[in-house]
């Protein structure tokens, strides 16, 4: 427990000088609403003990280990892993706004030598072989591109005996979260522009597309234009432009049509919004990656309400019966040691 309320004090520190108001305008002004309520002591220790309950789960100390945060994100997770001393945590993401004001932060905060952001894709990262001991994708691996050659990257990273640890809420064995997530899936897709279960479509991925075929095609009708931005699903802006071309020169439309069961592809950046997982078929898949991996359900139970703390623990137990009801889940994936 001393150890928790040293984590708490640690963190609670370096989120009252990252939120103080004298640093609106520096940051990025979502990160207001992001980390809402992180200069109160008991939204730290909910966090706090988010990331714990995580590294408990792996049987894991983070103190002088080297840790990677592939989709850092804003930083939360890397300053908590930082305050529980781990020796270096380079986080890593592709949402240019959200990484600048993490390195401004760290360099705010003088923690270069525990810190580092990067821009760097989660299947590319560039660190040598066996480089980490902690591998962590936090609300993360549902929006990768390419999970496999994130899980190969994952294994080439780690040290014999490394954890990769995952937390994602994409349930995909929950069948009220199955639906919900369609439904997005057919928002950013179709439209119409709006809010939908936490996420707001500014213009669907149909229209985007239609604004590319129309930016190098211009001469084609507007008909003409519907149609191949309807049937130009999954693909990205290079992809599009290629299909246009094809079907000018041969006047065969392309047919990579709309799935409502299949996660759309963001035309602009090949990313994806919102992956479905089943959580065991995961943990069986990454075995094919080096990897002993174990998937449980997850309840809650980071706000220390003891009575949810041990609902959740009977649920993770239970885990093959609880997953459907489960909103979200871990997966350990330990890389085996070569024989």
């Amino acid at each position: 427990m001393a150890k928790f309320e040293h984590y708490v004090d640690n963190t609670h520190r370096l989120f009252r000088q990252i939120m103080d108001d004298s640093n609106r305008g520096r940051y990025d002004a979502e990160l207001w609403k992001y980390c809402k309520g992180y200069t109160e002591r008991k939204t730290i220790e909910k966090l706090v003990r988010f990331v714990d309950d995580m590294l408990r789960l792996a049987a894991l100390d983070v103190a002088g280990k080297t840790v990677l945060d592939a989709g850092c994100g804003f930083g939360r997770v890397a300053l908590v892993l930082a305050a529980m001393g781990a020796q270096k945590v380079y986080g890593i993401d592709i949402t240019l706004r959200r990484l600048n004001t993490f390195q401004q932060i760290i360099q705010d905060l003088q923690l270069e030598q525990t810190l580092t952001a990067e821009y760097k894709s989660v299947d590319d990262t560039g660190y040598p072989d066996g480089f980490f001991d902690l591998v962590l994708s936090i609300e993360a691996v549902s929006h990768y591109n390419d999970i496999d050659a994130f899980f190969r990257e994952a294994a080439r990273v780690l040290k014999p005996g490394g954890v990769l640890l995952i937390a994602d809420g994409n349930n995909g064995r929950n069948p009220r979260i199955a639906i919900f997530t369609k439904q997005v899936w057919n928002r950013f897709e179709n439209g119409p522009v709006g809010e939908v279960h936490g996420h707001t479509v500014t213009q669907s991925y149909r229209e985007i597309r239609r604004n590319i075929i129309a930016e190098h095609f211009p001469t084609l009708s507007g008909e003409e234009m519907d149609e191949l931005a309807r049937r130009t699903s999954y693909m990205d802006r290079e992809q599009v432009i290629q299909a246009a071309q094809n079907y000018i020169a041969t006047r065969v439309l392309p047919d990579s049509l709309y799935d409502p069961n299949r996660c759309p592809v963001d035309p602009r950046t090949g990313a994806v919004i919102e992956r479905l997982f089943d959580p065991f078929e995961l943990a069986r898949y990454l075995q094919q990656f080096g990897f002993r991996a174990r998937a449980v359900a997850y309840l809650g139970g980071a706000s220390g309400n003891p009575l949810l703390r041990a609902a959740n623990f009977i649920f993770q137990a239970l885990s093959p019966i609880t997953m459907r009801l489960a909103p979200s889940f871990r997966i350990v994936a330990v890389k085996e040691t070569p024989r």
